[in-house]
């Protein structure tokens, strides 16, 4: 997979550019829905099947993340009825890692959840236990 990021609108050609590279070398491609708006991600996520991506991750700036209400909960709400599939990059660690796999995400994107643990290793395998669970 190849992630590109940004918005559709904005990055129109370099999306178009990336899927039909992806298809000559059998890659999927990844768009990144970091810096869109909560309340416009439905619809970009509209845009981008059109433009024939197969997937989106949804991940959160630092900004949104320090907005009052924000939890993984809320971010995930954003993208309730997604008509692709979705990662999530998103502050999963033990304690959250259960809400992402019940929404369902195709992929979860760790990296403060083991990084940051006091046993990286052990953390590591409790999440690789409640994904599999």
């Amino acid at each position: 997979m190849v992630c590109v990021a940004r918005k559709a609108r904005r990055c129109r050609a370099t999306i178009v550019g990336a899927v039909k590279a992806g298809r000559v070398h059998n890659k999927r491609v990844v768009v990144d829905l970091i810096g869109v708006p909560p309340q416009a991600r439905l619809t970009h996520i509209a845009e981008l099947r059109e433009l024939n991506v197969e997937h989106v991750e949804l991940h959160a700036g630092l900004h949104d993340q320090a907005a009052p209400g924000y939890s993984v909960s809320t971010l995930l709400e954003t993208i309730a009825g997604s008509s692709l599939p979705f990662a999530v990059a998103e502050e999963i660690n033990t304690s959250t890692v259960g809400i992402v796999k019940n929404a369902e995400a195709s992929i979860a994107v760790v990296g403060g959840g083991i990084y940051g643990a006091e046993d990286p290793a052990e953390a590591a395998e409790a999440l690789r236990t409640a994904i599999i669970a």
